[in-house]
């Protein structure tokens, strides 16, 4: 005989999950559920329904666009070239108290 309703943990092992999945896609409204006298059983008809609605898995080529160069790296100038601002600024502090 098969089986016409399934309760939120057998489920939830029908798509290898726990428990708490099954509650958790009831709670967000994704499967609707038959409750009578406080047991929670989620119809067949639900399960065949989450299947065909299901896509087919392509492999990681198809979710994700290819690469096509990486993006340049901001240039940045040597540390030689670079004006020394700290040494600078000590350098200008120290001439100001020569001076006083």
């Amino acid at each position: 005989m098969e089986k016409l309703t399934f309760t939120p943990s057998e489920f939830a092992a029908l798509f290898g999950k726990e428990r708490t999945w099954a509650y958790r896609q009831l709670k967000a409204g994704k499967v609707q559920a038959i409750t009578e006298l406080g047991r929670t059983l989620i119809p067949k008809s639900e399960v065949d329904r989450l299947l065909k609605e299901a896509g087919r898995y392509l492999g990681m080529g198809a979710k994700v666009g290819q690469m096509k160069e990486p993006p340049a790296a901001p240039k940045v100038d040597e540390p030689a070239a670079r004006p020394n601002r700290w040494a600078d600024a000590l350098k200008r502090r120290m001439r100001c108290g020569k001076r006083q």
